[in-house]
């Protein structure tokens, strides 16, 4: 059944291209619009079946657009808020796909003119490949779709949750304070440590490491393939907490550096059992 008449995705890469295609898989819109800074996207994004039609020019998407989602990293995402929402009629909505959320709504709050809803929105679903080549509908099956509203004038919030839903994801309803804390420690971290990880192997530049790192080493860096400017835009925008989150982190590497060095084997044990249990009860 059709949510929205003029369905309108600022952004078509991984994220943006595959709600498309599972909004149009759902007939969730009579229209699902794609924008993007290259002909080439469009192009490639109307051949996956992610949209059907598209458009450079921000302010030409705005016009008439039920809905909005910026779809585009962080700092970009802001920017065509700012240029998109005076141009939208009143009783629309604006929403986002973005990873952080303070930095961005609060320049959306100061861009939105009376009428206009505002929705955050953060599905936790993606992959280390970046761009609309790498789009699928399913991308969103069985992952949180995090909601945060701001405004809302119309119960757009239920009719997002409805659309989360038909997309296959579970959408969750989260104070817009609490949003860049927890996804600091359970997104960025876990991306920030890999990306460390790969950094020291590279640095010491021994070809022989590059041969045996594969299995659990390709494994647990996998992450760290993910877009450089999308997660640039991350750190930046959630500095505060991902500052908290390294300083935590770091606390548990010194704690196990101590271990090691006074060969404690009963601290250690204690250590990794503790570990092993909180991640075992994560499979669920």
């Amino acid at each position: 059944m059709s949510l929205y008449r003029r369905f309108v995705i600022a952004g078509l890469g991984l994220i943006g291209g595959s709600l498309g295609m599972a909004v149009k898989r759902h007939g969730l819109a009579e229209e699902v619009v794609g924008l993007a800074r290259r002909r080439e996207t469009i192009d490639q994004a109307l051949d996956m079946g992610a949209v059907d039609s598209g458009t450079l020019d921000p302010i030409e998407a705005a016009a008439d657009a039920d809905v909005v989602v910026l779809a585009a990293p962080v700092m970009a995402s802001a920017a065509l808020g700012r240029v998109m929402m005076p141009h939208m009629k009143p009783g629309s909505v604006v929403t986002d796909v973005c990873s952080t959320k303070s930095l961005l709504i609060a320049e959306l709050k100061k861009a939105k003119p009376e009428g206009l809803s505002l929705i955050g929105g953060h599905p936790m679903a993606g992959a280390e490949k970046a761009g609309v080549t790498y789009a699928s509908a399913d991308l969103f099956v069985n992952a949180r779709y995090l909601l945060m509203p701001v405004e809302d004038h119309d119960g757009h919030g239920e009719r997002l949750a409805a659309l989360v839903r038909e997309i296959g994801a579970r959408p969750e309803v989260v104070e817009l304070e609490e949003h860049d804390a927890l996804v600091a420690m359970v997104s960025h971290l876990p991306h920030a440590a890999a990306q460390c990880l790969v950094n020291t192997v590279a640095d010491l530049g021994l070809k022989e490491l590059t041969r045996l790192a594969a299995g659990g080493f390709k494994d647990i860096t996998r992450v760290a393939g993910s877009d450089p400017r999308m997660w640039s835009d991350i750190y930046i925008s959630n500095k505060t907490e991902v500052l908290r989150a390294l300083e935590l982190f770091k606390s548990q590497l010194d704690r196990l550096s101590d271990m090691i060095s006074g060969s404690d084997e009963e601290a250690l044990l204690e250590f990794l059992k503790n570990a092993k249990d909180y991640r075992d009860g994560l499979s669920g």
